[in-house]
């Protein structure tokens, strides 16, 4: 485990380059904004079955169609001691 330690700019551990104490890093609007998840991403197992199904649906009102994707897939954690979740307080 690295210890952050910026001199300049106590307390700011977000860097230019999306960066975390020099692990890249994403961000998403689809968490809450407060949590952060951390780990070694080659750890989740991600399964995909099936094909995508496609809908498409007529509006006969105003003429508009929508289209819908599906696909099912699932998620398992190969080793639970490589994540961590926290939370900004």
């Amino acid at each position: 485990m690295t210890r952050f330690d910026d001199k300049k700019k106590p307390g700011l551990a977000w860097k230019p380059g999306n960066t975390l104490n020099g692990y890249a890093t994403e961000v998403t609007n689809q968490i809450n904004s407060a949590d952060l998840f951390f780990g070694v991403w080659s750890e989740l197992i991600y399964a995909m079955w099936g094909g995508i199904e496609v809908l498409a649906d007529q509006d006969v009102k105003t003429g508009r169609i929508a289209v819908s994707a599906f696909q099912d897939v699932n998620f398992l954690v190969r080793r639970p001691e490589c994540f961590c979740v926290g939370a900004l307080s």
